[in-house]
């Protein structure tokens, strides 16, 4: 950790820092399965789902972005290459043989789930940690992406859906 003018002490932004890059490593892997299923979806409905997901990378790259940039400044050093966040990510990897609009919705909207599940654990841990700000940058991420899995889910089938 660097020294920082950060009013944060060092202890909370030494368990904070991994949590942020943790975020960093993951937000990049769910910015390129997103452009996946940009790149390759086949359907009916292809235009309005490829730029949906055109939206939707580039929303998860401005969360990226302030994620990385809450590390620096904490005193933390960002570690967003492409390697490093293909090594550090703890999100399934994104199935390659999906053409068809409905399974990549499917596959976009489970990996939604998993990420913004992160996002709402940290939401607590920053605020048990007394850093009102980094959970606040939580709190607005997970309710944006709240709002997009809606949007996606609209197009899926009730039984497609999990409970």
């Amino acid at each position: 950790m660097r020294n920082t003018f950060c009013d944060l002490s060092l202890s909370i932004r030494e368990k904070a820092a991994p949590l942020l890059q943790q975020s960093v490593a993951n937000g990049l892997d769910l910015y390129s399965q997103i452009k996946q299923a940009h790149w390759t979806i086949k359907g009916p409905a292809f235009l309005l789902i490829h730029e949906f997901f055109d939206d939707l990378g580039s929303q998860v790259l401005e969360f990226v972005d302030v994620l990385a940039e809450r590390l620096e400044q904490i005193g933390g050093t960002v570690q967003g290459t492409i390697r490093v966040a293909a090594r550090s990510s703890t999100l399934e990897e994104y199935p390659l043989e999906n053409v068809d609009e409905q399974d990549h919705i499917k596959s976009i909207c489970k990996v939604l789930r998993v990420f913004n599940h992160q996002c709402r654990e940290n939401i607590q841990i920053f605020s048990d940690m007394k850093d009102d700000v980094t959970s606040e940058l939580y709190t607005d991420i997970a309710l944006a992406l709240d709002k997009k899995m809606w949007m996606l889910e609209s197009h899926l089938k009730t039984e497609d859906i999990p409970g």
